[in-house]
């Protein structure tokens, strides 16, 4: 619902990108004008981005970013030289345009661009302090008028991160997920991306313990796998992120692990994760015996994640009509 009236907003102020409309002003009047890209502050993803982001493990990514991007909108309102939220919100400094008119500002605007904790290396930085930086960040952009899709070439820069930071963030903006699918546009996942290089700050077992936790409580209160369903993915990418074996095989890459291998790792961990609660939540035993009866399957490790939260939702409904 919150990212339904963002959208109706931005959208109201002409500040989304988009060029998927054959009438690009259809949702904000009726002139009739022809096709264009227009050039926005707020984030707008195209269908394909839907794709993009599931394969980056973070099927959430464009709401938490129009989020991201909205909280940004409102610090920077505060701004006393801020008179008017229609000329704000377009575009004044596209990186491409500064590039060939006006490379002086360019390069003003990328040696003004906020500092990560002054360049700090990595074991002096925690997660918090990656997230405040983004979104000063985006509030960099959006008082300064620039595009939000070149949010990397102003804030992933040689000015704005440490060199060890820096150089491991090229090497994944050098991948194929970045280079080729764009996902350098998308500044929650950048944000997620510099928080793996960070020393953990909690046991895989811990985060473990708590997840599982959370999640048997809201079992057993709810009697509902909605909460299942919807996190299952992104806790299973924290505790990913936590794996002494993860860990180990990006230190062998100098920070770096090849996007297959993580995934797969991530893969395993979810369905251990999702097994955990399912035992600690006394489920097992009923889904196990659910996949005895039938004749192409005996284990819940042998189900798909989505099709074991799927029988669950029916044990859930189930007990809900008999009580």
């Amino acid at each position: 619902m919150k990212v339904a009236k963002l959208l109706e907003y931005f959208a109201g102020k002409e500040a989304l990108t988009r060029n998927d409309l054959k009438n690009v002003n259809g949702a904000h009047g009726t002139k009739n004008k022809k096709p264009q890209y227009s050039l926005r502050v707020a984030p707008w993803y195209e269908i394909k981005y839907k794709k993009i982001m599931k394969e980056l493990g973070y099927p959430k990514a464009a709401d938490d970013d129009m989020v991201e991007w909205y909280d940004s909108f409102i610090e920077s309102r505060k701004d006393g030289e801020w008179l008017d939220d229609d000329a704000r919100l377009q575009i004044s400094n596209g990186y491409n345009q500064l590039m060939e008119s006006d490379s002086r500002r360019l390069k003003t605007l990328i040696e003004q661009a906020p500092r990560l904790k002054n360049r700090a290396s990595p074991d002096k930085i925690t997660p918090q302090d990656v997230k405040k930086w983004m979104a000063r960040g985006r509030v960099y952009c959006i008082k300064n008028q620039i595009y939000w899709k070149t949010f990397a070439k102003f804030m992933i820069t040689d000015v704005t991160l440490n060199p060890k930071i820096k150089e491991q963030l090229d090497l994944r903006m050098n991948t194929r997920t970045f280079r080729e699918d764009s996902a350098w546009t998308i500044s929650v996942y950048i944000e997620r991306v510099i928080k793996e290089m960070l020393e953990p700050e909690e046991s895989f077992s811990e985060r473990e313990d708590r997840l599982v936790d959370k999640h048997v409580r809201a079992l057993q209160k709810e009697e509902s796998a909605t909460m299942l369903r919807a996190e299952l993915e992104s806790d299973a990418h924290q505790l990913t992120y936590l794996d002494p074996s993860y860990i180990k095989t990006k230190r062998q890459g100098n920070g770096y692990i090849h996007e297959g291998i993580a995934k797969i790792k991530m893969q395993g961990i979810k369905q251990r994760l999702l097994v955990t609660i399912l035992k600690a939540a006394d489920y097992y035993t009923d889904l196990s015996e659910m996949y005895n009866n039938r004749k192409k399957s005996s284990t819940v490790e042998e189900e798909e994640d989505r099709d074991v939260i799927n029988d669950l939702t029916k044990i859930l409904k189930n007990k809900k009509a008999k009580n």
